[in-house]
């Protein structure tokens, strides 16, 4: 006796929003603040760049997430089907309007 087929929710532009809103708002509890902890990668990256190849770059926080952007991108590039890849690409570029926003908000806090 044949199986019925499982009925497949049609995904659309809107739900694949929907669901990275969702994962948006589940991850400040399960990961921290981003911009703290994209801050923290970006001082151990600053770190590893003077300890092992002699150099010293002023990194910004926004500037690892644009490091994972280009990470997100090439596995797109690579995948092109993959939804969770896209759902994290659209993810990381909220993320970065995000750390990009507290950076400013820092700079003004300096020059006041």
């Amino acid at each position: 006796m044949q199986k019925p087929k499982q009925e497949q929710k049609i995904r659309t532009k809107t739900t694949i929003l929907e669901e990275v809103i969702q994962t948006l708002e589940k991850r400040e509890h399960l990961y921290g603040d981003a911009f703290k902890t994209y801050n923290i990668a970006r001082h151990l990256f600053e770190m590893y760049l003077m300890k092992y190849c002699r150099i010293h770059v002023g990194l910004k926080t926004s500037d690892i997430m644009m490091f994972m952007l280009f990470i997100k991108i090439a596995r797109l590039l690579h995948t092109r089907m993959d939804i969770d890849t896209k759902k994290d690409l659209i993810g990381y570029v909220a993320l970065l309007d995000y750390v990009q926003e507290q950076e400013q908000e820092q700079e003004l806090n300096i020059n006041e």
